[in-house]
């Protein structure tokens, strides 16, 4: 398995105009795909792609100190690619002893509970994955015929897809999302692209 690094980068770059920035997308290719172990596996590379990401973010704070400038986003994702992710903490406990704490990120493993659910399921009109992307207590300026349009461009042919809903309790990472207004994590297996998605949405004060 590997992360698509420029795919979700991309993604990233453009939160705030098409996605909130609040929700975010990683992608990976899985060419040998294995049931839930690979949507573990992803899981797990995901909050590895968010280890980079505040690596990335002190690099930037750093740079702006020495500078008085800002990295551009082409310096940001160039120092992206040139990183390898400090590695995840493993532990026995429950995270929930770490508080708000998210870096680094810890996991439970043996806390990683998924429910395997239809698409017919995530995408339903008002549903759950919709409802996280325009939660009530969240700004955004997306529109829903954006949010119809980027799902169709990331899952246009549906039938193909294993999705997997998770648990978040097995990392601290999403501890304070879950104690404020919800932590939301879906994985995604489309057998024609042999692509995983995940899709993750933090509901923050």
């Amino acid at each position: 398995m590997e992360l698509l690094e420029k795919e979700t980068l991309a993604c990233r770059d453009r939160n705030g105009e098409n996605i909130p920035n609040y929700v975010n997308y990683s992608f990976f290719n899985e060419p040998y795909y294995q049931g839930i172990h690979s949507h573990q596996q992803a899981i797990l590379g995901y909050l590895e792609f968010l280890h980079r990401i505040a690596q990335c973010n002190h690099w930037a704070s750093v740079l702006r100190g020495k500078t008085g400038n800002p990295a551009s986003i082409e310096q940001f994702n160039e120092y992206f690619c040139s990183i390898k992710a400090n590695p995840l903490i493993y532990i026995k406990r429950d995270p929930d002893y770490l508080g708000w704490k998210t870096n680094p990120i810890y996991v439970n493993k043996e806390m990683m509970k998924a429910e395997k659910i239809n698409p017919e399921i995530l995408f339903k009109n008002r549903g759950i994955y919709e409802k996280a992307f325009f939660h009530e207590t969240q700004t955004t300026t997306v529109s829903k015929e954006q949010f119809l349009v980027l799902n169709q461009r990331f899952f246009p042919e549906r039938e193909h897809l294993k999705i997997y809903e998770w648990d978040a309790s097995f990392s601290n990472r999403f501890n304070r999302a879950r104690d404020c207004y919800g932590a939301y994590l879906w994985s995604i297996y489309d057998k024609k692209r042999k692509r995983i998605t995940v899709i993750s949405v933090f509901l923050n004060p």
